[in-house]
């Protein structure tokens, strides 16, 4: 378990400056995204962290590197971690740098942690979601192994083609496994009668942060 937890936070890194991995299944406790209020990064400012966590508890520990945090286990930084507290939402004030990278990992049991990059150089805004709809016509609850259409409702529907969206599940299969904001994904459900969690991490391309999920009741004897 540590060796894929490693390696999976290998990869988080790599791509952090291009914000987490694209769409999965979940199938282990991990943060999937983080979140500041505001959204845009001001050095030595008061800011309220966030994360998306599945299945982890409600501790978690915050942390900021200036520089890309060393995928070791735990993560480590390699010009001496900020510790900013404990908790979700956390208060904090970030330190008075121009950019760095912002670390939650869960306070206590196996499970993989979430870096965000940040930057004082770019006015991020975390979009307003309204929800997840499904756009077919089929039935409702839906059969097992039926396709569904999803789609992302937005407060304000123009910024939808500037924004990514990462999406999760608890099981089926969704494809895309990335969209942008503006363009549908087709949901299959598992073959036998369960609750479907859908999860949409949606980013901007200044590093704002929002998320919203759904549950679909699968229909079966």
């Amino acid at each position: 378990m540590q060796n894929v937890l490693r390696a999976s936070f290998v990869l988080i890194v790599a791509q952090a400056a291009c914000d987490m991995p694209s769409a999965e299944v979940l199938d282990a406790p991990r943060v999937l995204a983080l979140r500041i209020e505001p959204a845009t990064f001001t050095p030595g400012a008061e800011h309220t962290l966030s994360a998306l966590a599945f299945e982890v508890g409600p501790e978690l520990d915050w942390s900021f590197c200036a520089d890309a945090w060393r995928p070791t286990d735990p993560p480590s930084c390699p010009s001496e971690a900020v510790e900013l507290g404990r908790g979700n939402p956390l208060t904090a004030t970030l330190p008075a740098v121009d950019s760095g990278w912002l670390l939650a990992a869960p306070a206590t049991g196996e499970a993989l942690p979430a870096v965000k990059r940040l930057t004082s150089d770019t006015a991020a805004q975390n979009p307003e979601l309204v929800g997840i709809t499904r756009t077919d016509d089929g039935p409702s609850p839906p059969p097992p192994a039926s396709s569904l259409m999803l789609a992302l409702t937005l407060a304000d529907p123009a910024l939808a083609p500037e924004l990514v969206v990462s999406w999760y599940l608890t099981a089926g299969a969704l494809d895309p496994k990335r969209t942008l904001a503006s363009e549908p994904a087709t949901l299959v459900l598992p073959a036998r009668p369960e609750p479907v969690r859908v999860i949409a991490v949606v980013r901007e391309p200044a590093g704002g942060t929002s998320w919203t999920e759904t549950t679909f009741t699968v229909d079966g004897p």
